[in-house]
C-alpha cells in the first residue's frame, strides 16, 4: 500500500464530494461517485479496467448517487446541541447515512469489476423490492423515524444496501461485498467526524465554509475506504465483451451532467446566488449563466464519446465538475467563496500524485470479527467526540435541533 495512492483516493473523492455540496440530490452525488471510481481505475493501472472505464464509473457513480435521496440536514443540527444523547445520536445517524452512501457506491463498482454478465436487471429489481419493503415496514408499519419531520428515505437506501449485499453474497462476489464494506466504514466514519469538525468550526467561529469541511471529510474517508477495499481484494481479468460503453457514455457524460445543471441552475437560484452579488449585472445575464454551461457540457460530452485516453477524460470530467461549482457560486468573478479555489489546488495535487507507480494488489481475508470491531470502534469514537463537543460550548449553536 502506497501513501500516495491513499492520499490520491481521499483527495479526489473528498474534493468531488465537497463540490457536490453545490449540486444536491442523486445527480450531484452520482457525478462525485463516478470521479471516485475513475480515480481508482487510474490508481490501479489495470488496462482491462481502463477499457471499461465508463461502465465501471457509471456503476460506482449510480451506487453513490442512490444515497442522494436521503435527508440529513436535521441530523447535522443534532450534533450542534448541548446534551450528550442528542449529539451522539446526530453523529451516529450521520455515520449510518454515510455508510449507506458508501456501501452501494463501493459494492456497485465492485460488481462492475466482476465477470458477471449483465447482472444489472436483477440487481435493480431486487434493490427496488428491497427499498420498498424496507421503507414500508420500518417507517410505515413500525414508525422508526430517523429525521422527523424530514424525509425518511434512508430506510429505502437501507433496503437497497441489504438487497445488494444479499445478491453479492449468494452469487459469491466476495470482493465486491468487501469493497462495499470498506467504503461504508470510511464514509460512515467521515460523515460523523466531519460534523464534529463543523461543530468545532462553529464554536471557534472559523471564517470558512465548515459545512463544506464536513462534506469533504465524508469523501476523503470514503475514498480511502474504497481504495483499501479495492487493493486488498482479488479481481478477475475483464473480458473483451461489450459492456454497454455507448449507453454508459450517454448517462455518465450527457444525461447526469445536464440533469444536475438543469436542476441546480434555475433562474431563481442564479438570481439568489450570483446576480445578488453585484448590482450592475443586467437581468438577462442570468440566461447566459443558465445556458452557457449546458452548451459546454454538450460539447465536451460529445467529444468524450471517442476519447480513448482515460487519464485525459478523467481530468476534463473532474475539471468540468469543479468549473460548474465556480460558476454556480459566482466564484468565477468574486472571491467570496475561498473553498472553491481549494478545489483547484486539490485537483492539481491529484494530477501529480497520479503520476506515481500503479497500485500493488494483495488479497487479504477479513474476518467477521474485524467488521464488528470496526463498527464498535466508530461508535465509541462518536461517543467520545459527542462528549468533547458538549464540553466546548454551553449554549446551543445556530441551527441546533433536539431529537429527544
Amino acid at each position: 500500500m502506497r501513501i500516495q495512492h491513499l492520499l490520491t483516493a481521499g483527495l479526489a473523492l473528498g474534493t468531488a464530494w465537497a463540490v457536490r455540496g453545490q449540486f444536491g440530490h442523486e445527480h450531484g452525488a452520482a457525478w462525485a461517485g463516478a470521479i471516485g471510481a475513475l480515480t481508482l481505475i487510474l490508481i490501479s493501472g489495470r488496462e482491462d479496467w481502463k477499457k471499461f472505464a465508463l461502465p465501471i464509473a457509471l456503476a460506482g457513480g449510480v451506487g453513490w448517487g442512490l444515497g442522494g435521496m436521503m435527508s440529513y440536514g436535521i441530523l447535522v443540527g443534532y450534533g450542534k446541541g448541548t446534551d450528550w444523547g442528542n449529539v451522539y445520536y446526530g453523529l451516529t445517524m450521520l455515520g449510518v447515512v454515510g455508510a449507506l452512501y458508501g456501501f452501494t457506491g463501493g459494492a456497485w463498482m465492485g460488481l462492475s469489476l466482476s465477470r458477471a454478465k449483465n447482472p444489472w436487471p436483477q440487481v435493480i429489481v431486487e434493490s427496488t423490492v428491497g427499498a420498498i419493503l424496507s421503507y414500508f415496514f420500518l417507517v410505515e408499519q413500525f414508525g422508526y423515524l430517523m429525521t422527523p419531520p424530514r424525509s425518511e428515505l434512508w430506510a429505502a437506501c437501507l433496503g437497497i444496501s441489504l438487497a445488494t449485499a444479499w445478491y453479492l453474497y449468494r452469487n459469491e462476489h466476495i470482493a465486491a461485498l468487501k469493497l462495499g464494506g470498506f467504503t461504508a466504514l470510511g464514509a460512515g466514519l467521515g460523515f460523523g467526524l466531519g460534523n464534529f469538525f463543523q461543530v468545532l468550526g462553529n464554536i471557534y467561529e472559523v471564517p470558512f465554509n465548515m459545512w463544506n469541511v464536513m462534506e469533504y471529510t465524508l469523501g476523503f474517508c470514503g475514498g480511502i475506504g474504497m481504495y483499501y477495499g479495492l487493493i486488498t481484494s482479488e479481481w478477475p481479468e475483464l473480458s473483451k465483451e461489450d459492456r454497454g460503453r455507448n449507453l454508459s457514455w450517454f448517462f455518465l457524460c450527457i444525461f447526469i451532467p445536464l440533469v444536475m445543471w438543469e436542476q441546480n441552475a434555475t433562474l431563481e437560484k442564479i438570481s439568489k446566488k450570483i446576480l445578488s452579488l453585484r448590482e450592475d449585472f443586467p437581468s438577462h445575464f442570468a440566461y447566459l449563466i443558465q445556458y452557457l454551461p449546458a452548451v459546454l457540457i454538450l460539447i465536451l460530452g460529445l467529444n468524450w464519446r471517442k476519447m480513448q485516453n482515460v487519464r485525459h477524460f478523467y481530468f476534463q470530467f473532474f475539471g468540468l465538475y469543479i468549473s460548474l461549482s465556480l460558476f454556480i457560486t459566482g466564484a468565477f468573478f468574486r472571491t467570496h467563496r475561498p473553498e472553491q479555489y481549494l478545489y483547484l489546488v486539490n485537483l492539481l495535487l491529484v494530477y501529480f500524485l497520479l503520476k506515481s507507480r500503479s497500485a500493488t494488489f494483495q488479497n487479504k481475508k477479513i474476518s467477521n470479527a474485524f467488521w464488528i470491531k470496526g463498527i464498535l470502534g466508530i461508535l465509541l469514537l462518536f461517543a467520545l467526540l459527542a462528549w468533547i463537543a458538549i464540553q466546548l460550548h454551553e449554549n446551543a449553536l445556530s441551527g441546533a435541533h433536539n431529537r429527544f
